[in-house]
């Protein structure tokens, strides 16, 4: 607590408990904790008492046999309980986090607790004041449209240009891009 600040039941435990995490829980809600870097953690920004989104990132194997990083949205409109071991909603500073403790109903703490087995989690910082749970769908690369560029998807290359002798001392180069070739009378000069 700070100093002139009202005593609020959210801020203090009952009698005979002592000061945790679980006294600023809401009523049927877990405490679950992500493990986050200064890029998955919004660059320190999140706040205790944040909202947030939570994201799982990771790579699926298509039925035609290559691998695509998907996006999913795991988690909307997840409170913040706590970032690293700090419950401070007035800090003013931001800090890179190393864990960020959401809270959540019990099944949703069983699907992130999973998700950290299966790929990364990031997080999306909410606008303060927001509830309505945005529309979502899967990401993968061919939404970024960069599928066709990934080297486990193109058409095999030939090793090099065939050069072979054209008339008049030069020579027929063969140039070959992706699928297609193309043959170039190069002439020398001297």
């Amino acid at each position: 607590m700070a100093r002139d600040e009202p005593v609020l039941k959210s801020k203090i435990t009952g009698p005979g408990q002592r000061a945790s995490l679980s006294a600023l829980l809401d009523e049927g809600k877990r405490a679950v904790t992500v493990r986050v870097d200064d890029v998955r953690g919004v660059a320190g920004f999140v706040l205790p008492g944040d909202r947030v989104d939570v994201v799982l990132i990771r790579n699926v194997t298509k039925a035609s046999g290559p691998t695509e990083s998907i996006s999913d949205v795991l988690l909307q409109h997840v409170k913040v309980l706590a970032v690293d071991q700090l419950l401070n909603e007035r800090q003013e500073t931001p800090t890179v986090a190393k864990a960020v403790t959401l809270e959540v109903e019990t099944h949703q703490a069983q699907k992130v607790l999973l998700a950290t087995n299966i790929g990364k989690l990031s997080l999306i910082l909410r606008q303060a004041g927001e509830t309505d749970a945005a529309s979502v769908s899967r990401v993968t690369e061919s939404d970024l449209g960069i599928a066709e560029f990934r080297p486990a998807e193109r058409p095999p290359v030939k090793e090099a240009a065939a050069i072979a002798p054209a008339k008049g001392g030069g020579a027929v180069v063969e140039v070959v891009r992706g699928t297609r070739s193309e043959k170039y009378n190069v002439t020398r000069s001297d």
